[in-house]
């Protein structure tokens, strides 16, 4: 097994490939998330939990999400769930688009107190419109899934997609 890497490692080899992750450009680039994925068997569980609850900026956040999918998404979903109480702007939507994948496709056991407070206007509503379409992906409600994020113009449904991807749905 190769020794792990420390996340200042993990950014020096990944470079700035989280860019694409925002709204899933260029994904299919040699630069971009294949740098991210090389590196999942170099990474601990704890960098992983790290990245996605206690991750300074979106940045982290979406390295994180990103190597949770390829690792196992439901041993990640209760550190996104608690990122969420923390948010981080461009990483709410991905967010719940893989934390929609935990509870859909892997049966990860899903309260509505892990959400309830939840400050839904955070980031011009952006956590609230997430909440909702996250709801509605899981069956919650019948609220449709439409448009994209009100402040970062993110694609809800492009994101469960891609990250569906990853976790081989």
């Amino acid at each position: 097994m190769s020794e792990l890497i420390t996340e200042q490692e993990l950014f020096s080899k990944t470079g700035t490939s989280y860019s694409c992750l925002i709204h899933l450009e260029n994904i299919g680039s040699e630069d971009t998330i294949a740098s991210i994925l090389s590196c999942e068997p170099l990474v601990s569980d704890q960098l992983i939990h790290d990245l996605i609850s206690a991750g300074n900026s979106w940045r982290e956040r979406l390295v994180g999400l990103t190597l949770a999918c390829k690792r196992d998404v439901n041993c990640f979903a209760d550190s996104m769930f608690l990122s969420l109480h923390d948010a981080r702007g461009i990483s709410i939507i991905p967010t719940f688009a893989v934390l929609s994948i935990a509870v859909r496709y892997f049966s990860n056991g899903y309260s509505l107190k892990q959400t309830e407070t939840l400050d839904r206007s955070k980031f011009d509503g952006e956590l609230g419109y997430a909440l909702d379409c996250f709801h509605s992906y899981i069956g919650r409600s019948t609220k449709p899934i439409a448009g994209s994020g009100p402040n970062y113009g993110q694609q809800f449904l492009d994101h469960v997609e891609f990250y569906k991807q990853l976790c081989n749905v």
